[in-house]
């Protein structure tokens, strides 16, 4: 977890709301794998709404 959920000050609520699952390691050999597993985190962070 990161400093965020290791801190006794943050609201339990405020810290499954800072989760999300984890991204695998990118293993892209080219540009355009790279941009594909960019892509995919975006989408992640999207989709629990860290990002619009």
């Amino acid at each position: 977890m990161g400093k965020l959920q290791n801190d006794s000050r943050v609201d339990l609520v405020l810290k499954e709301v800072l989760q999300m699952d984890a991204q695998v390691d990118s293993s892209a050999a080219d540009v355009a794998a790279l941009k594909a597993d960019f892509n995919a985190l975006l989408a992640k962070l999207k989709a629990v709404g860290l990002m619009k």
